[in-house]
């Protein structure tokens, strides 16, 4: 089972930072979940909300503001460039991009990064339909809190690779239908040891935490 730094490791530094994906890969994950929007003037930044409200404390948007913008009032959000700088191929990216419209934006900074390994997820499935069509070849993980029909229908015509779930609601059998079809299974967020176990005995394939020290081994 792999382990994935959720946001980097976010439970000992704040999350989507440089320090926090740094420190995942001193830990020695298989992989780091970040999350992806654009400025106005199309950069990708790491940042999970599209409000700066939350992590900054200041009532902005992301897509509304230039990078310069941005920086001057959230400076400890990182532009996508400055994290595959530092993490380069060390690691595996599970993107998880939260903004429709900026497919073409990000393939080409990672056309940038030939020696990067990274898979493009979204609850949006139509983002995904978007990235297959600009990248035949685009590793697609398909995010749903469930695993439904739709999920392995869509998957199948995307030509995905893997589902990645809601952990509480991942069964053993969730886990063994996803494998018949083809498909990896990614489980988030799990911070409990005996949860990471029982799903590490299922087959699971990805483990997402926020606490990789936990079980990175």
């Amino acid at each position: 089972m792999q382990i994935y730094a959720h946001r980097g490791a976010s439970q000992t530094h704040s999350e989507n930072t440089i320090g926090a994906f740094g420190e995942a890969v001193r830990l020695g994950v298989d992989g780091v979940e970040l999350d992806i929007h654009a400025t106005s003037d199309g950069i990708p930044v790491v940042i999970h909300d599209s409000s700066l409200s939350r992590t900054s404390g200041t009532d902005l948007d992301v897509p509304d503001l230039s990078l310069e913008r941005l920086r001057a009032v959230a400076p400890t959000v990182p532009t996508f460039a400055e994290v595959l700088d530092i993490v380069g191929s060390a690691v595996h990216f599970d993107i998880e991009v939260k903004q429709a419209g900026i497919e073409r934006e990000v393939l080409e900074l990672l056309g940038h990064y030939p020696d990067s390994r990274w898979s493009i997820s979204c609850f949006d499935w139509t983002v995904l339909e978007q990235f297959r069509a600009l990248h035949e070849e685009c590793d697609l993980w398909l995010l749903s809190p469930l695993f439904t029909d739709e999920l392995l229908q869509t998957a199948a015509r995307l030509g995905a690779t893997a589902a990645a779930l809601y952990a509480p609601a991942i069964e053993r059998q969730t886990v063994d239908a996803a494998h018949a079809a083809g498909l990896k299974v990614m489980a988030w967020t799990v911070n409990d040891v005996a949860r990471a176990e029982e799903l590490e005995e299922w087959g699971l394939d990805m483990l997402c935490s926020d606490a990789p020290h936990l079980f990175v081994r």
